[in-house]
């Protein structure tokens, strides 16, 4: 079975708003519309996302597309391993072809998984949508609008191939919920553990800093599908976002406040964080976005003067400059693959080269109005992970900024 990352699905409260924030901020382009229920999707490159709008008390991101060959196989695995069904297998059609999907229920709050096999389908999007003017006239003007014969125009306003795939989605979790979470996906999907770090112990990456004195930290805990897993899910890595990788989050028992607990707590409950876009160029995509009024979360003032950061920064050969002009975060990786892992890192054309396997991301401030879904650009060179040397710099800086905005909001 062929899986990939479809679309993913936004539920907002203010349709217009989150269009103008996801089109006039970031670049997406209005790809097709759904009247009932009223529904928006957006693309760039081999990213889709679908806003949704509805009667809800906050803006979440909760629907994770899979396409697979087989939507019937897979809800008879996830059911086999007593996982919940929404809707059972159904097809929808449309003079562009037919279209079979599923809805299972995730054990990660209101995250949900739609299966698609949507290989006998040659329309815009799915059965249902349509190319409309209806939401062109009321975006800015300088956002674009997509129909099949232009949507790969060289001249977009926001640059071609900026921002190109998913790259990974996190969760945050409540405390000690992840392993059971993992164990379901790899029942289920036949997703297998990642490692974050060489160094990770067998209950995750604990990441731990003070801020204002208080001790906070949380576990990271990360599951990838290999194309050459054993399951009957088959990945398809020659397409971009062939690679489903997913991220869990949870505090660590006995800290203080912390932006994974702020998620819990002003999300109600656990869900989708963040969401990591991957860019040929981060430099131009973080000055680009910047432009079109896109804030990022500063990095600590000291990471660019710290010796070994430095050092490790000049020998990939980025410039120092450039990455703290754009506040851009550099990881250079140099954990050793298992056999079976450097097989398919080889098949998956990903370099080996431990001399040149890095990454560069920078986190955007919070997109909706509460402080809790925010995207994640990153850039990768040779490099599988998430940037564990990062993400001390990263939790401090998110840390900081959620702080000020307490403080701020309290004043």
């Amino acid at each position: 079975m062929v899986v990939r990352l479809h679309h993913v699905e936004v539920l907002c409260q203010n349709l217009q708003q989150s269009l103008r924030k996801f089109c006039g901020n970031f670049g997406f382009r209005v790809l097709a519309s759904s009247s009932f229920p009223n529904r928006v999707t957006l693309n760039r490159d081999s990213i889709n996302f679908v806003l949704s709008e509805g009667a809800s008390e906050r803006d979440t991101v909760y629907n994770v597309a899979l396409e697979v060959k087989d939507v019937k196989q897979v809800v008879d695995i996830v059911e086999r391993n007593s996982g919940k069904i929404i809707r059972r297998p159904e097809t929808f059609a449309d003079r562009n072809g037919v279209v079979e999907s599923a809805v299972i229920q995730t054990p990660v709050g209101n995250v949900v998984h739609t299966l698609l096999n949507a290989s006998s389908y040659n329309g815009v999007f799915l059965p249902g949508f349509h190319e409309s003017d209806n939401y062109k006239m009321a975006l800015p003007e300088r956002v674009d609008y997509v129909t099949p014969s232009n949507s790969t125009n060289k001249n977009s306003v926001i640059g071609d191939r900026l921002l190109t795939h998913f790259d990974h989605i996190t969760f945050a979790c409540p405390l000690g919920t992840s392993p059971s979470i993992m164990k379901w996906y790899e029942r289920c999907f036949g997703f297998s553990r990642f490692n974050i770090s060489s160094d990770e112990k067998s209950e995750g990456f604990i990441v731990q800093s003070s801020i204002q004195g208080a001790s906070i930290g949380m576990k990271l805990t990360a599951m990838q599908y290999w194309f050459c897993s054993e399951s009957e899910l088959r990945i398809n890595t020659d397409e971009p976002g062939g690679g489903v990788k997913f991220v869990f989050a949870e505090p660590l028992p006995g800290q203080g406040p912390n932006q994974v607990q702020t998620f819990l707590t002003e999300h109600g409950g656990p869900g989708i964080q963040h969401i990591g876009l991957h860019t040929p160029n981060i430099a131009e995509a973080v000055a680009t976005l910047k432009d079109r009024g896109v804030k990022f979360i500063d990095p600590p003032s000291a990471y660019y003067s710290e010796e070994g950061k430095l050092q490790e920064i000049r020998d990939v050969g980025e410039s120092v400059e450039s990455l703290q002009k754009h506040g851009i975060l550099l990881d250079a990786e140099s954990f050793t693959s298992s056999e079976s892992t450097a097989s398919c890192l080889e098949n998956m054309n990903v370099c080996q080269d431990a001399d040149n396997k890095y990454l560069m991301q920078v986190f955007t401030r919070p997109l909706f109005n509460k402080d809790t879904f925010f995207l994640e650009v990153i850039q990768r060179c040779g490099a599988t992970g998430f940037g564990a040397g990062n993400i001390t710099a990263l939790w401090k800086a998110v840390d900081s900024y959620l702080n000020n905005e307490s403080n701020k909001s309290n004043s």
